[in-house]
């Protein structure tokens, strides 16, 4: 019962922000343009749904050529950072060393 409350709760207070920022002109204007392009949009590829079956094929092909790499680079990123933390908490625990031989 606790969780569907929660639920509840939550989409209630976003549906009331989304509803208070409305008052605002601007907000209003930018989502109605927003609303339009996504009218638009929507309407375009459910027109034309091989062509959006390509875009997607073309993407993902791109995504997948990079993965590689880009996944090397944060391994190679999260190797340097783990490193660097080593050197950190080896310094610190050297310090930590120092100070207890001085406070004997």
């Amino acid at each position: 019962m606790g969780k569907r409350r929660l639920l509840t709760g939550i989409l209630t207070g976003a549906a009331v922000g989304g509803i208070v920022t409305l008052f605002d002109k601007q907000t209003r204007e930018y989502t109605t343009e927003k609303l339009h392009t996504v009218k638009e949009n929507s309407s375009y590829w459910a027109q034309h749904p091989s062509e959006a079956v390509h875009n997607v094929r073309t993407a993902l092909d791109k995504f997948s050529e990079s993965f590689p790499d880009n996944a090397s680079n944060v391994l190679s990123a999260l190797e340097s950072a783990e490193r660097q933390l080593e050197k950190v908490s080896g310094n610190r625990n050297g310090e930590v060393k120092q100070l207890e031989e001085l406070d004997q």
